[in-house]
Parts: C-alpha cells; sequence; structure tokens
C-alpha cells in the first residue's frame, strides 16, 4: 500500500529492487543515459537505520522511487 516500507535484505532482494527502480525511471525518462539512471538511484537512496551484523561505518542505501 502507497506509503508503507519494507526492508529486505540480500542481493537476491536488492537486484530485482533496483532494477525495477532503473526500469521506473526509464519509463518517465526515455532517454536518460546511463549515468543518468545511476545518478537518479544514487541520490534518491534512502539511508538505512538497519545495520546488523554490519562493521561500524558501513552505509546501506535503501531505494526509494519519488512518487
Amino acid at each position: 500500500a502507497q506509503g508503507q516500507f519494507a526492508e529486505i535484505d540480500g542481493t537476491s532482494q536488492a537486484t530485482p529492487s533496483v532494477s525495477g527502480a532503473a526500469l521506473t525511471y526509464l519509463w518517465e525518462n526515455p532517454g536518460a543515459s546511463p549515468a543518468e539512471v545511476r545518478e537518479q538511484l544514487v541520490r534518491n537512496a534512502l539511508n538505512s537505520i538497519w545495520r546488523h551484523g554490519l562493521p561500524a561505518g558501513t552505509t546501506r542505501k535503501g531505494v526509494y522511487i519519488p512518487q
């Protein structure tokens, strides 16, 4: 539902999430270069508060697709 969040972990979860975000951006910006897609993904990524088992100083980002 809109406005709800879930935190999932691992590359098996991250890959389809990031791919979906990239596809959504490309759908709305069909002429975007790979560098532009990357920039948007990084710019809109959210800092994750989940750091269980990660070394100190590790940064995690979550995919976010602005509506």
